[in-house]
């Protein structure tokens, strides 16, 4: 018993002293000062941990096939899902497109030749729009129309490119409309080149090019488009190299503000003019032939400038050269013949300068200015052309000095109507009429010129014409050197006249005249006055 009692006492003792040893513990802790404040954190620069992302596509070169066999099983879908810059291998036959391909990326499609790969659409939005700034590559691929709306086949608009071994066919025009008709339909600021391509068959142009593109052509084919083979239109710009433009309306144009090199190139059989400048376009053509065109070899019109040197222009309906309206032409060391008109004329108010060129065989005479144009022929070889070598009528203004005037079937220059023309220091021989023939109410300065052996008489001057005749060698012709007849007048001045069929001068009619300081020697007669005619004859050397 007491033992128990003293286990129980000692457990209740220690009972008591933990107890007392808590409370103490909570007293302290109400006494003991606030913590501090925790101190503000200073940021830390922390690389960012990587975000996955998914992997940017390459670049691919892949192959469509027409049954499917290929990358992708049809073209379109290709187009759709590659990513720019990537190459699409064409292989040979033709593919449907549903609707047309919108390219708005870099893309090169490669067929296996324009005669063997074919890609057509019937969707009236044609089978390509290509919008830049991208570069499109396009070789060996037949491209072509095959629905009844009006639509261009294909069409690129402020992009780069580059064509090869391509065609272009079967745009469809709306003429109430006049919209649409083109292969090739090439607008805003577009730069590209076309290499050995053709533009078959469109209802407008083969190859339109607009804006302020700039584009290269070389060796492409233009044939049986309705309107133009080629053409630069507004403010565009470029060459034409090495091409052929066959029975289009008009082979190759260059119109409004556009400035166009054409060199080699063929235009042959088209319905209306081979090379067409108007409406202030700028031209510039070396090496080119025009032939068997229903209008001109080579025409300006509307205010256009253009310069042409060694050009054939031949078998054209009218006139192998024309510049019309306000135009501004230059002709040097280019071969015109056997043309249906004339082998160069200048009309309206054009300005024509030709030089150094061979003109020959041409149906209405070698050249001729009329209306109120301005024409500068010198030292030119005209010859053998039915008609005048050069004519002369209206109002023009012509310079016609130190060409090689022969066997033309009329005069071998010849003026009408009001013209005022300057003649000299040509050679003027063999023509069927005669070597100088004055008409109507022309005038003309007739100086230091050699005319010969012509069937009629070396010069003549007719009508209400008046000439200035002076320091002229004449010699040789079938008739007299000069005859005046009708109403005309002349001043005859420090001629030499001689060996003519018959007299060295002749008036006829009532004309009138003055005649001083000639030499004649070895003609039938000397100087004969007709009654009526009422010539001053001064001092001359005339037996």
């Amino acid at each position: 018993m007491q033992k128990t009692n003293t286990k129980s006492i000692i457990i209740l003792t220690l009972m008591a002293l933990v107890i007392g040893s808590a409370c103490s513990l909570t007293g302290l802790a109400s006494t003991t000062q606030e913590a501090p404040p925790v101190p503000s954190i200073i940021p830390v620069e922390q690389t960012p941990i990587p975000v996955a992302t998914a992997t940017t596509a390459a670049q691919r070169s892949v192959r469509v096939a027409v049954d499917g066999s290929g990358d992708y099983p049809d073209l379109a879908s290709a187009v759709a899902d590659l990513v720019p810059g990537s190459t699409i291998m064409l292989d040979e036959g033709t593919y449907f497109l549903s609707q047309s391909l919108v390219i708005d990326k870099s893309l090169t499609m490669i067929g296996a030749g324009q005669e063997k790969t074919l890609v057509t659409s019937g969707d009236a939005s044609g089978v390509f729009d290509f919008t830049g700034p991208n570069m499109l590559v396009l070789q060996g691929i037949h491209f072509t129309y095959t629905g009844t709306a009006w639509a261009y086949t294909a069409k690129i608009t402020d992009g780069s490119f580059r064509i090869e071994d391509c065609r272009f066919s079967s745009g469809v025009r709306d003429i109430d409309q006049e919209i649409g008709g083109n292969g090739l339909y090439i607008k805003g600021l577009s730069i590209g080149s076309i290499v050995n391509s053709s533009f078959i068959s469109n209802q407008h142009n083969g190859l339109s090019i607009n804006g302020s593109s700039y584009v290269d052509v070389d060796s492409c084919t233009f044939y049986a488009n309705s309107s133009t083979g080629v053409g630069f239109w507004e403010s565009a710009s470029g060459t034409v190299s090495n091409s052929s433009s066959i029975e289009n309306n008009s082979g190759y144009v260059a119109s409004e503000n556009s400035r166009v090199v054409f060199t080699n190139n063929s235009a042959s059989k088209n319905l209306e003019s081979g090379f067409v400048a108007f409406k202030n376009a700028n031209i510039t053509a070396t090496g080119n032939q025009s032939f068997q065109n229903g209008l001109h070899g080579f025409s300006v019109s509307n205010q256009s400038v253009g310069n042409f040197e060694n050009n054939i222009a031949y078998e054209n309906t009218e006139s192998g050269f024309a510049a019309f309206d306000e135009s501004s032409m230059t002709l040097r060391v280019n071969e015109s013949y056997s043309n249906g008109y004339q082998g160069f004329s200048a009309q309206d108010f054009s300005k024509l300068t030709v030089e150094d060129n061979t003109v020959y065989d041409n149906q209405s005479g070698g050249g001729r200015c009329s209306g109120e144009s301005n024409l500068v022929v010198r030292r030119n070889t005209i010859k053998t052309n039915q008609l005048s070598g050069v004519l002369v009528s209206e109002k023009c203004d012509a310079i016609v000095e130190s060409n090689v005037l022969s066997a033309n079937q009329e005069g071998g220059i010849s003026t009408f109507g009001e013209s005022k023309a300057s003649i000299q220091n040509n050679s003027i021989s063999d023509n069927v009429l005669s070597g100088i023939m004055t008409n109507e109410e022309s005038t003309a300065d007739i100086i230091d010129n050699t005319v010969f052996d012509n069937l009629q008489a070396g010069i003549r001057i007719s009508e209400d014409s008046k000439a200035n005749v002076i320091l002229n060698l004449i010699y040789s012709n079938n008739l007299s050197g000069v005859i005046v007849r009708d109403r005309a007048y002349a001043y005859l001045d420090k001629n030499t006249i001689d060996d003519n069929g018959e007299s060295a001068i002749s008036f006829f009619g009532s004309t009138l005249g003055d005649v001083n300081n000639n030499n004649c020697t070895g003609n039938k007669g000397g100087i004969y006055v007709e009654d009526g005619a009422s010539p001053n004859v001064g001092n001359n050397n005339c037996q």
